[in-house]
């Protein structure tokens, strides 16, 4: 019962994961982009 519970929580665990490391991407390189106009 334990490990089923796992399984079905893993899926979602993982698109959120991804999720949230595209987001830091995309933040990091938005930052990159705007010190780089500063300089």
């Amino acid at each position: 019962m334990q490990t089923e519970s796992y399984v079905s929580f893993q899926p979602s665990f993982d698109i959120f994961f991804w999720n949230y490391s595209f987001l830091i991407i995309i933040g990091y390189f938005r930052i990159k982009i705007i010190l780089w106009d500063r300089l």
